[in-house]
């Protein structure tokens, strides 16, 4: 798995590679985190949660575009927008 993860708003990028984890600081190598398991288990919850955010919007946008949505589906795309209100980007 090869990823890079930006996080606030960039100054902090955490990068997997060949299993290596390592993070920088303002895109200047700060830490090596490979080996700490509570990171890395950590991050693989972020990752799965990013997926199910992306299922969940999915969902959400099939929902949206139904011609006439009963009234128990529109309340579920209220009920799905605001949860994903947290999320920047959110569509």
């Amino acid at each position: 798995m090869e990823f890079s993860l930006p996080l606030d708003n960039g100054k902090y990028t955490v990068e997997m590679k060949d299993s290596k984890i390592t993070a920088k600081r303002n895109g200047l190598p700060w830490r090596d985190l490979t080996g700490d398991n509570l990171f890395f288990y950590m991050l693989m919850h972020s990752t799965d949660l990013e997926c199910r955010m992306i299922e969940v919007r999915e969902t959400l946008n099939l929902l949206k575009s139904a011609e006439t949505p009963s009234k128990e589906i529109q309340d579920s795309i209220e009920k799905l927008t605001k949860v994903l209100t947290f999320d920047k980007n959110t569509e």
